[in-house]
């Protein structure tokens, strides 16, 4: 499994972002700080 976890800047908000990535499937999770 692979994962990568962050923090994007998108104007004045912080996204944190955190993606697994399996051989079977691709989830993606994104932090709740997207829509506020």
């Amino acid at each position: 499994m692979i994962t990568v976890k962050g923090n994007i800047t998108y104007g004045n908000k912080n996204i944190a972002v955190n993606i697994e990535l399996e051989p079977a499937r691709l989830t993606i999770l994104t932090g709740p700080n997207l829509t506020g």
